[in-house]
């Protein structure tokens, strides 16, 4: 990997694209820069997303494949190769035309935050608001109750 020296310097955080189809990622990558002020970088390769995970800049990453065995590489990676704690930070996106828009058995499986299928990118606004709110209302309780542990062991409590 050829890193680019403005990467280190970065102070915003990324939305990292693994895309592999024909149609454009223009739509996901403008919506995440327009509305949550974020850096788009191309991955390339594990060494590309390896970089910017080691070094606590990618937020999101959108795999955009035909098929999801294409992804079954990186999605070993994240499940196997980083810390439990990373990997809970990191937002994972899945596009391909062989999901269901929103399906929830497919975001479970593929340890996804969100599935998306190409035909629907022009509605990315509203699926990612409400794929968002179905994990913020499945983790609520659990970030609820890790803060608390983690203020109380700062006190010296726990």
């Amino acid at each position: 990997m050829r890193v680019d020296s403005s990467d280190l310097f970065l102070q915003k955080l990324v939305v990292g694209f693994f895309w592999k189809l024909s149609d454009s990622f223009s739509p996901i990558a403008e919506w995440f820069e327009v509305n949550k002020d974020y850096v788009v970088r191309e991955i390339k390769d594990k060494e590309d997303l390896i970089f910017l995970i080691k070094n606590r800049l990618l937020k999101v990453l959108v795999i955009g494949v035909n098929s999801l065995e294409e992804a079954y590489e990186i999605k070993q990676f994240l499940d196997f190769k980083i810390s439990v704690e990373l990997r809970r930070e990191l937002e994972v996106i899945y596009v391909s035309p062989q999901v269901q828009t929103l399906d929830p058995k497919t975001t479970f499986l593929w340890s996804a935050n969100l599935v998306l299928n190409p035909q629907h990118l022009s509605e990315f606004s509203t699926i990612y608001t409400k794929g968002l709110s179905y994990w913020e209302d499945l983790y609520k309780h659990f970030k609820k109750t890790q803060k608390y542990f983690f203020e109380k062991s700062l006190e010296g409590g726990v």
